[in-house]
């Protein structure tokens, strides 16, 4: 059975309104990208496909550290999609599934002060950037996997929710709204 994921590029405000379904594939070796201070500025806050990080992946001089294609990136909080596959149409069909260890950043573009942290100290992105095969998590263990009876489960709900938290965080969508769609999720 293969493995989905959702990737948001809906219009500022109603970022969560349209999105692709692509399939994934875990990554098999870790990758190094480098920043730079021009990702953080030209980031958007609360998307996933515009972030720092996202901007930073699809860099042409980054494309050079990566194993295969990338057209688009989508980064969360902990894991991070890039898209090396894209349908006739030009939609993304299929992406490579990668871990990282940035919340900080991305939490702080969500917020929209990364742009100001970076002017202060352009380290924070002038530097180079880990992505990973994601971590397994093994149902059953630590309290993951439970199922909920519909052929899914809610660890993969999870990361759902977690760009749901992103927009959330950067005032894109209101709390309330979140939790109704969450609910309706679970349903």
């Amino acid at each position: 059975m293969a493995m989905t994921r959702r990737i948001y590029f809906g219009p500022p405000g109603h970022e969560r309104a349209a999105y692709w379904t692509v399939k994934i594939s875990r990554a098999r070796k870790p990758v190094l990208i480098n920043g730079s201070v021009l990702h953080a500025l030209k980031a958007h806050a609360g998307v996933t496909i515009g972030c720092a990080l996202s901007l930073t992946a699809t860099d042409p001089a980054n494309k050079r550290n990566i194993p295969h294609p990338v057209f688009l990136a989508s980064f969360t909080k902990s894991s991070a999609l890039l898209v090396d596959r894209l349908k006739k149409d030009g939609t993304p069909m299929h992406a490579v599934w990668y871990g990282h260890s940035y919340p900080w950043i991305v939490e702080q573009n969500d917020k929209g002060t990364l742009k100001e942290l970076v002017k202060e100290d352009p380290s924070l992105m002038e530097r180079e950037f880990a992505l990973r095969p994601p971590r397994l998590h093994r149902p059953g263990v630590g309290g993951g996997g439970a199922r909920t009876g519909k052929g899914t489960n809610r660890a993969t709900a999870t990361l759902h929710r977690g760009a749901m938290a992103r927009a959330v965080s950067a005032g894109i969508i209101g709390k309330h709204v979140a939790e109704q769609m969450v609910r309706v999720s679970e349903d």
